[in-house]
């Protein structure tokens, strides 16, 4: 099935709907969505190729970069590749950068993803004000 089709069908029900009371756009939690906005463009359910970025397991610092092959679509495990990004931030986003390039990703697709592992990253580092609290304790 093309992706316009699946997108015709899913886009007003589906699992991973949000909707809240007083706002117009409809969110949507699928893996594959990068942006949380339920649209034919990010979409992880309609389109052929799809990428993600999540958090590593709880407790390590890290990313998890998904993509997802056109080929195959129809065996969902071996479909998607997944590569943990554990080096730091700039060789991640460079992996990031480079992978979704490759796969001819659009642009916008591509500051999407950098965006959102900026923000995983970010939010995983340890703040000046922790650190300090986190060496009293230890000393003590």
């Amino acid at each position: 099935m093309s992706a316009d089709l699946v997108w015709q069908i899913i886009r007003n029900n589906h699992a991973f709907l949000k909707r809240q009371r007083g706002v117009c756009k409809t969110f949507s939690k699928e893996p594959g969505n990068l942006k949380g906005i339920n649209s034919p463009r990010l979409n992880g359910i309609a389109n052929r190729n799809v990428f993600a970025i999540q958090p590593a397991a709880a407790g390590t610092k890290g990313l998890v970069f998904t993509t997802s092959r056109p080929i195959g679509s129809r065996k969902v495990k071996q479909n998607n590749r997944r590569s943990n990004l554990k080096r730091g931030a700039r060789p991640s986003y460079r992996t990031i950068r480079n992978s979704l390039r490759g796969a001819g990703a659009p642009r916008k697709i591509r500051s999407l993803a950098l965006r959102r592992a900026s923000a995983i990253l970010s939010s995983q580092r340890v703040k000046p004000a922790e650190a300090k609290t986190e060496k009293s304790k230890t000393k003590k």
